[in-house]
């Protein structure tokens, strides 16, 4: 399990359907069931998933949002 602290920014990156990356602090750790959220303040969503600012083009729609997910299944996660 990856040690995550509150208040820690990190940079998330994890391969689903999609390319992903994640920037920012983490806001709520579960410590009991591994549930983790960040607030992602350089993320963006696109009809084809999640994308870094490098793919963002004029079809795609760009918003700020909140991750979240399992610690268990964190991989390459960098300190910001």
């Amino acid at each position: 399990m990856t040690n995550l602290k509150l208040g820690q920014r990190i940079k998330l990156k994890s391969c689903d359907d999609t390319f992903v990356v994640y920037e920012g602090p983490v806001v709520y750790i579960n410590e009991e069931n591994g549930w983790f959220e960040i607030s992602a303040e350089v993320a963006y969503r696109t009809p084809y998933g999640i994308a870094d600012r490098g793919a963002i083009n004029s079809r795609q729609i760009v918003e700020p949002f909140r991750v979240s997910g399992w610690l268990s299944k964190l991989e390459n996660v960098e300190n910001v």
